[in-house]
């Protein structure tokens, strides 16, 4: 903020957020025929990592060894693991950038129908004697995936 914008008290202005440390972000948006959409935004922290969202159908996710509660997170560039519990599992991990970059495609899988033992979703948890195809049915799945600078 400016010194000019101390003094515009009884002006719109007033009633604009501005932020130097976060940056305003798409959340969702809705489109309709009518041509009546809308639009949810949110701010985020741009040093927490990029805006990301996480599809995963039929399971419970981890990201990084802990349990993901929304779809939506932030990741810093580097490698990640996702670990997933479900059935007939489909993920995509897609950055929310202009380009919707999915991370998922180019990562690393490994999956065992066989119940693993605790700790499976750390990302130090052994998991090379596991296949690297992902079969339908009951499956645990670990997906290793880089996030780019």
């Amino acid at each position: 903020m400016t010194d000019d914008d101390d003094l515009k008290i009884n002006t719109l202005h007033r009633f604009a957020k501005h932020s130097p440390r976060l940056v305003l972000h798409e959340y969702g948006h809705c489109e309709v025929p009518a041509g009546c959409g809308g639009v949810v935004l949110r701010w985020i922290d741009p040093t927490l990592g990029k805006p990301a969202t996480v599809r995963v159908s039929n399971g419970d996710v981890w990201l990084d060894g802990v349990e993901l509660p929304t779809s939506r997170t932030q990741l810093v560039p580097g490698p990640h693991l996702l670990a997933i519990h479900g059935s007939d599992v489909q993920v995509s991990v897609v950055l929310d950038d202009h380009n919707q970059h999915d991370l998922s495609v180019a990562a690393v899988w490994r999956c065992t129908q066989t119940e693993p033992g605790p700790g499976w979703q750390a990302v130090t948890f052994d998991d090379r004697p596991w296949r690297t195809d992902v079969p339908g049915g009951e499956a645990w799945v670990r997906v290793m995936f880089q996030v780019p600078p």
